[in-house]
């Protein structure tokens, strides 16, 4: 019986202990977070590999990415305006009426083209109305004179005392004398129904070719001598002006030449460039701004435009040809490294500028690397899935 006393002693105590010893130990913690890839590693999602008879079919060219002395470019907003003497104005020569306009705003004329009729006014005295009706009542006397006059000579060559002669001056007076009445008439209509408008009409014509940017008179409107009609602009050469704070104008080239893009524009090169031009100084002294002036084509008066301005001191940095370089969804930079035969990896890089078709890197790879540069987004599509 002491036996089985003992024996059942010993086995409590040693279930005992082995509960104590599994209730002690501690389980290891849940992770924050899991990233459940695989255990592949980015560069390893972004590895092509190429039969031969592919990288041939698709035309896969490589270059190296080198060391480049490059000088480096600033960006400045750009306001395009009409340069000096390209900007007409057209002017009322005389006082008067408009009758017509024969173009409308916005169209494209030439040199001598009429834009304009008009009826000048007339001097103005004060017994206007009675010196005209006095005029028709002498023209009508002269023309009663020369009707007498005329059959008198008529009477005296039919009683064959006159001469042929008197009658045609006869007939000649009576015609001048009806000429005067209707002219008389005709100049009294005049003054009684507008007594200051002149009885000619005025054209004007365009002072050049352009394009007729603004009216500012209409017909029917009455005009003082020298009152603007119109303006006419040369559009087919502009001027850049891009202000620039005094403190960096120092440390720009303001001679080369610089690239410009609309403001919707990809980056990339540039597919506009300017020249400087010999503008008027400029500044704004409120806004601590000097003006650098270009010349350029293709855009409209009062466009913003983006206006890269290269530094006057180079930088030197990796570059490589800027067609090795790809943009995804997201805005990121790629090239796609050549690492051996028929196997090319896609790597980010950072581009910093561009100047001359090469893309100069901040970094992603290093020098000597060969970059892809024809058949580049050939790759790309191959690795997402419209090349395949």
């Amino acid at each position: 019986m002491n036996t089985w006393w003992l024996l059942g002693v010993t086995l409590t105590a040693v279930g005992c202990g082995g509960a104590g010893a599994q209730t002690g130990k501690k389980n290891p913690p849940t992770p924050a977070a899991q990233v459940e890839n695989g255990g592949i590693k980015e560069a390893d999602l972004a590895r092509i590999r190429l039969t031969p008879e592919a990288e041939k079919r698709l035309g896969i060219e490589t270059a190296a990415a080198q060391f480049r002395r490059a000088r480096s470019t600033l960006t400045f907003a750009g306001e395009c305006v009409i340069p000096p003497g390209q900007l007409m104005m057209v002017a009322a020569p005389v006082s008067g009426t408009l009758t017509e306009i024969t173009a409308p705003a916005g169209s494209t004329v030439k040199k001598g083209d009429i834009l304009f009729r008009m009826a000048p006014f007339a001097g103005v005295q004060r017994d206007l109305l009675a010196t005209s009706e006095n005029d028709v009542a002498a023209a009508q006397a002269r023309l009663d004179g020369a009707q007498l006059r005329l059959a008198r000579a008529e009477k005296l060559l039919h009683d064959e005392v006159g001469s042929v002669r008197q009658k045609e001056l006869a007939e000649e007076e009576l015609r001048v004398a009806e000429a005067g009445l209707r002219t008389a008439q005709s100049r009294l209509r005049q003054v009684r129904q507008a007594p200051l408008d002149a009885d000619t009409s005025l054209s004007i014509p365009a002072p050049g070719d352009g394009v007729l940017r603004q009216l500012f008179a209409g017909s029917g409107q009455m005009v003082p001598s020298g009152a603007p009609l119109a303006e006419v602009a040369r559009l087919d050469q502009l001027w850049i002006r891009v202000p620039i704070y005094a403190g960096e104008a120092k440390d720009l080239d303001p001679r080369s030449r610089v690239e410009v893009r609309p403001l919707n524009a990809p980056q990339g090169p540039a597919l506009l460039s300017a020249e400087s031009v010999d503008a008027p100084p400029t500044a704004d002294p409120a806004a601590s701004t000097v003006d650098f002036y270009y010349s350029v084509a293709g855009f409209r008066p009062g466009e913003r435009v983006n206006v890269a301005i290269p530094t006057r001191t180079p930088e030197e940095g990796l570059s490589v040809p800027w067609a090795a370089v790809l943009f995804d969804i997201h805005g990121g930079a790629w090239v796609y490294q050549k690492t051996g035969p028929q196997t090319f990896e896609r790597k980010r890089v950072e581009p910093r500028r561009v100047a001359g078709g090469l893309a100069q890197l901040g970094r992603g790879i290093s020098q000597g690397t060969e970059v892809v540069t024809s058949g580049a987004a050939e790759l790309f599509g191959i690795e997402f899935g419209p090349g395949k």
